[in-house]
C-alpha cells in the first residue's frame, strides 16, 4: 500500500498500514471521540455539523481540544490537499493518553460505491453483539469494540452490516449506520434513547422527510414487527442514503 500523509500530534507524517490500523477507533484503547466525515470533489461535506457533535463529545469527556477547532480546519484542509483527496473518507480522532490529549487527522481516497451496489442494496445481519445505552452512546466515541466485532462478523458471514439490539432487546443501530424503517408511510428510526449515535445523515434524513411532509417517530421497538416493513434503509456519512434487502433470511418489501 503507497504510505499516506496524516496529522499526528502537530506534525504532518507519513503512515503506512500499520500506523493506519493502530489509529482506528476499536483498536485504540484510550478516551475520546472521532468522526468521519466525507470528503466530495475535494471538500468536507457538512463539515461544521460534524465539527459541532465532537465539540459535544468532547464536553461530556470533559475533555479539551490540543487545538483551536480554526486551526484544525485548515489541518483537514491541508490533509486533502497533501494526499490530493477528491473522494473519500476522513477521520478526526481526540483522546487522552497519559493525562495528555492527542489528535490525529486520516484522509484516503475511497472510490465511491457505483449505481449498481445502491440498486443492489446491503444485506443486514442481526449481530449477537449488545449495544449497552451509556452516556456517551450518542457521541462518536473512540470505544468502538463491540461495533468493529459486530462489523467483521457480519463480513465473515457475507453480509454488509450488523444490526445491533440494547438489553431491551430494542433495535439500536447498525455497526457503522443509523437505520431507519418505512411502515403504512411513516419513517420510523430508533430513539438516541435507546443507545443510537445522533448521526449526523441520520438528522439530515429526518429534516428532509419533515420537510417533504412524511411523518417521522423516534421508536424503542422489537426486531419482529419491524421485519414487516415496507421499506428499510440505514444511513451514514459515506454511505449516505443504502436501501436494506436482507434482514438475515427475511427480504424486505
Amino acid at each position: 500500500m503507497k504510505k499516506i500523509f496524516i496529522f499526528l500530534d502537530g506534525k504532518t507524517v507519513q503512515a503506512d498500514q500499520n500506523v493506519l490500523d493502530s489509529l482506528m477507533p476499536g483498536v485504540m484503547n484510550h478516551q475520546g471521540v472521532f468522526e468521519t466525515m466525507l470528503v466530495y470533489k475535494g471538500s468536507i461535506f457538512v463539515l461544521e455539523e460534524h465539527l459541532s457533535r465532537l465539540k459535544r463529545g468532547l464536553k461530556v469527556y470533559g475533555f479539551k481540544s490540543p487545538y483551536a477547532f480554526k486551526a484544525i480546519k485548515s489541518y483537514l484542509c491541508k490533509m486533502i490537499e497533501k494526499n490530493h483527496l477528491v473522494h473519500g473518507r476522513m477521520r478526526l480522532s481526540i483522546w487522552e493518553e497519559k493525562k495528555k490529549m492527542h489528535i490525529a487527522i486520516v484522509g484516503q481516497n475511497i472510490s465511491p460505491l457505483s449505481e449498481k451496489d445502491y440498486q443492489q442494496g446491503f444485506k443486514v445481519i442481526l449481530s449477537e453483539e449488545r449495544r449497552v445505552r451509556t452516556k456517551f452512546s450518542h457521541i462518536k466515541s473512540l470505544d468502538y469494540k463491540v461495533f468493529r466485532r459486530a462489523f467483521l462478523a457480519a463480513k465473515e458471514c457475507g453480509y454488509d452490516e450488523a444490526l445491533l439490539l440494547n438489553n431491551r432487546r430494542e433495535v439500536v443501530e447498525g455497526a457503522i449506520t443509523n437505520i431507519f424503517f418505512i411502515q403504512n408511510g411513516v419513517v420510523l428510526t430508533p430513539a438516541v434513547r435507546c443507545g443510537c449515535l445522533n448521526g449526523i445523515t441520520r438528522n439530515i434524513v429526518l429534516r428532509l422527510a419533515r420537510a417533504d411532509g412524511m411523518s417521522c417517530q423516534m421508536m424503542h421497538g422489537q426486531m419482529e414487527p419491524l421485519l414487516k416493513a415496507e421499506e428499510v434503509f440505514v444511513t451514514n456519512s459515506f454511505l449516505g442514503i443504502m436501501s436494506v434487502t436482507h434482514i438475515g433470511q427475511k427480504k424486505i418489501g
